[in-house]
């Protein structure tokens, strides 16, 4: 099995509950249920502090692509329980943290974009369009399948933005592995 998908997979594992509630099928119920803990397994009242700190984190990240970021103004209690669960480390104790982990940057990314609406490709093109950025469309478009949500008027934005920009392979190529990875899912 791929390192990836064991990471996955174990993630998962982790969180199935005693109450019944099934572990995530997909890698966006997957990310659902590691964001509504705050990144691994808070408190509610923690989780929102955690999560304003990897949106944070993950927005200062994007030039070292999460491996040196400033830690300045972030909330020193939620960094140091990110840091206890090993989503954050420390690069230079008190000035600079990374992510343990690329999938932890690209589900944080996927979140702030998230949380810009439908003003998420600015993100992207602010960004220079970095290639890791097809990650991160390529889990909007999966949660978009998933959730049966308006797929075509994102598919028109990309299309829109792309011809002004003699046109975006990376956003294409990401919109068509994240439905034939829907699709299959679903056959």
């Amino acid at each position: 099995m791929p390192a990836g998908r064991f990471f996955l997979r174990v993630l998962a594992e982790g969180l199935t509950r005693d109450d019944g509630v099934n572990a995530p099928q997909s890698e966006i119920e997957l990310i659902d249920a590691w964001w509504s803990r705050g990144g691994y397994d808070a408190a509610r009242v923690d989780a929102r502090r955690r999560q304003q700190v990897l949106l944070t984190a993950a927005e200062k990240g994007i030039p070292s692509f999460g491996r040196k970021v400033d830690a300045a103004g972030l909330d020193v209690n939620a960094l140091q329980d990110l840091v206890d669960d090993s989503v954050i480390r420390d690069v230079e104790r008190g000035l600079n943290i990374g992510f343990t982990h690329d999938v932890f940057l690209e589900w944080s990314m996927f979140q702030l974009a998230r949380s810009r609406g439908g003003s998420w490709l600015d993100l992207v093109k602010d960004a220079g369009e970095p290639p890791f950025f097809g990650r991160i469309v390529g889990l909007l478009s999966q949660r978009v399948f998933e959730r049966d949500e308006d797929w075509q008027k994102g598919l028109e934005a990309l299309e829109t933005a792309a011809r002004g920009r003699n046109g975006s392979v990376l956003a294409h190529r990401s919109i068509f592995v994240a439905f034939v990875r829907y699709a299959s899912k679903r056959i």
